[in-house]
Parts: structure tokens; sequence; C-alpha cells
């Protein structure tokens, strides 16, 4: 198993069962280890990282592919531009924000 996909298992699974598992026991410090250990990791480079990219957002971090990558599915892929912030931007209508 190579690194990249050693990463992705860590992404994944590892921190999502770590993050779960310190909500659930009421253990915060290890919710924010998991957190942490997506900090110190690098970006995922996929498709979705870089079509991001390609309009100018960044991921610097695990976190933060992760992130984007969940922006997508709950904006994007639902069509919901007009309740994004980010979709707002690219329209031109960052200062007409829609009302929830």
């Amino acid at each position: 198993m190579g690194k990249s996909a050693i990463d992705v298992l860590i992404i994944n699974a590892v921190v999502p069962t770590l993050f779960l598992y310190g909500k659930h026991t009421g253990h915060e410090e290890i919710s924010a280890k998991a957190l942490a250990l997506l900090h110190s990791m690098k970006a995922e480079k996929n498709s979705i990282i870089d079509k991001w990219a390609s309009i100018g957002i960044h991921a610097d971090d695990a976190y933060d592919s992760q992130a984007l990558i969940q922006l997508r599915k709950e904006y994007c892929d639902r069509k919901k531009c007009v309740q994004c912030a980010i979709g707002h931007k690219l329209m031109g209508t960052e200062n007409r924000a829609a009302q929830p």
C-alpha cells in the first residue's frame, strides 16, 4: 500500500472514527486530535480539489480538502448555488445574498 493510499485511508476512515468516538464518549480531546491530524496532513489530490483550484480556491491541508469536498456535496451537487457564499461570488451576486 502506497503513502497516498494510506493517507486516503486515514482521512476517510481513521479520522472520522476517532472524531465520532471522542464525541460519543465525551472525550473532546480525542475529537480535537482527529481534527489536528487532518490539519497536519497534505490536502488530497483528486478531481474535486482540482476543480476548486481552477476557480482559485485552494486547500492548504486535508482539513481544507475535506471541507471543499463536503461543500461540493452539499451545494454544487444539489444545485444550491444561491444558498452558497461561493456560488454568490461566482455569479456576481455576493451583495444580494438569498435569505435561507
